[in-house]
């Protein structure tokens, strides 16, 4: 027994033995596959040694200019197999590659892999789509970003910020070649792992070895790398907040509105430079004509709530619309219709009020269906339409679904509706986006009204008009509170874009 024990330990240790043999050479034949594309890539000039400016500003030593890969197939097959090796641990439903040299990466590993690719305009066009990804994906997908080497970080930034803004997830990036010099911590800042085939200390030691470079070449780069870090530009706030903001002008957008009150806002807006609404939720006419007199100059729209106004009669919406047309801008009626189509065409030109008489946007939920937008711009044809998408107050209901489908509605009926209420931009430029509980000081009151400063909802959230209340009408000055608040507002809009052009 004790005998056939020795037999079988002897026989298992000369397995092991084989097996730890199997393993040994197994990676010793990876290294020397990866060793062998190094001196590929060395030999047919992909990486060089001499002074070089990157596009992170700094001069080099070394370069490596992997877009000479598409000119050898058989090289473009071996990066493609190496960046195939690391990419199989991971999880993602889509791919994409930095623009430019990473996209034959990307693309072929799309092929073989069979997995689905998206594709990141470096420009975008200012016709046909104007879209800056371009490919069929859906929100929520994850994205695996491909990029051919890293330094800073900052390319793999540039096609993370539009991939964020069409709500798709990213954790990812693999590359071919990390330069080792800041751009894996710099991307780990913004919550992405990078994964490399190839770090810079690989290169310099086989070519080294290869004899391609001698001791003292490779001692003069290693102390280059070791002290040269370099750092990345932040990802916008407007992305981290998560909304999807444009970065085209109010100019820009007037072609593409297509509601005739959108575009005469617009207008207003930019002869004023004012993309603030003053929110006149007084009970009394006297107050609220005297609050449309005193703001008008300063704002886009004037924000009215008639129902809770204790002595209103025709000649109250003459004197409005005569202070309308004095300051120039246009009477918003916060109405908030929710009802059946019959009901609202009556609520919209009967009862009291007579609202579609003076009134030059109403807004409406979306509860009853669309039979409550093909009311409104069926009995009001002047009237231009905002569909509550998000509301401020804490609490609502206007949950992610609700707000899904006011943007499908609003798309569906686009010569009557021309924006939202919203918590800032949710999709296209084509619409405007308004939003309430403005506030210099932030804060919320006691009923749940939650309040956000002017440059978080333009400049950070994207929303184009700022809804401003008691901040100005209880105001002691609310001239000098209303001006104050318009350049705010219009100051956050020029930071918005100014952030895009950067």
């Amino acid at each position: 027994m004790l005998g056939f024990v020795s037999c079988f330990s002897f026989f298992d240790k000369v397995s092991l033995l084989n097996l730890s043999y199997f393993w040994i050479v197994h990676l010793k034949n990876n290294m020397s596959s990866l060793d062998a594309l190094i001196i590929e890539l060395y030999d047919k000039q992909v990486i060089q040694v001499g002074s070089f400016q990157l596009k992170s500003g700094i001069t080099s030593p070394i370069y490596i200019d992997l877009r000479l890969t598409i000119s050898y197939p058989s090289l473009l097959r071996q990066v493609v197999s190496c960046l195939q090796d690391v990419c199989r641990s991971l999880s993602y439903d889509i791919l994409c590659g930095v623009p430019y040299t990473a996209l034959p990466f990307a693309t072929l590993l799309s092929v073989e892999s069979g997995v689905p690719m998206v594709m990141r305009r470096k420009e975008i066009k200012d016709y046909g789509t104007k879209k800056a990804i371009e490919g069929v994906f859906q929100p929520n997908q994850t994205c695996l970003i491909i990029e051919d080497l890293v330094t800073s970080g900052s390319s793999v930034l540039e096609t993370l910020e539009p991939l964020l803004k069409e709500s798709l997830r990213v954790k990812d990036v693999v590359v071919l070649l990390d330069r080792e010099q800041g751009g894996k911590d710099n991307l780990a800042k913004h919550n992405v792992r990078l994964h490399s085939v190839l770090k810079m200390t690989d290169i310099l030691e086989t070519l080294r070895h290869s004899g391609r470079l001698s001791v003292e070449q490779v001692t003069e780069l290693f102390d280059y790398f070791h002290s040269t870090k370099v750092s990345s530009s932040p990802l916008s706030n407007s992305i981290q907040s998560g909304y999807k903001v444009h970065p085209l002008s109010f100019e820009q957008r007037l072609s593409l509105i297509r509601n005739k009150v959108g575009r005469r806002l617009l207008e207003i807006m930019l002869k004023k430079q004012s993309n603030l609404a003053v929110a006149a939720d007084v009970t009394t006419s006297e107050e609220l004509l005297s609050i449309a007199n005193e703001v008008g100059p300063q704002i886009c729209i004037l924000k009215t709530h008639m129902d809770i106004i204790q002595d209103w009669t025709e000649s109250v919406s003459e004197k409005l619309v005569h202070l309308a047309k004095l300051h120039h801008f246009l009477i918003f009626e916060d109405r908030k219709f929710a009802d059946i189509g019959n009901t609202v065409e009556l609520q919209l030109t009967g009862g009291i009020f007579h609202i579609a008489q003076w009134a030059d946007i109403v807004n409406a939920h979306i509860i009853a269906g669309p039979g409550t937008i093909q009311a409104l711009s069926r009995s009001a044809e002047h009237c231009g339409i905002l569909l509550l998408a998000q509301m401020s107050s804490k609490g609502n209901l206007a949950v992610q679904e609700y707000t899904q489908k006011a943007l499908e509605f609003a798309q569906q009926y686009e010569d009557a509706v021309f924006g939202f209420i919203s918590l800032g931009c949710i999709g296209d430029p084509n619409f405007l986006y308004f939003t309430p509980g403005v506030k210099l000081e932030g804060g919320g009151d006691s009923l749940g009204q939650q309040y956000t400063d002017p440059k978080t909802v333009i400049a950070i959230q994207g929303s184009d008009v700022a809804i401003v209340g008691r901040g100005i009408i209880q105001s002691s000055n609310r001239r000098e509170a209303a001006s104050t608040y318009r350049k705010a507002c219009w100051d956050a809009y020029l930071q918005r874009l100014e952030e895009y052009v950067e």
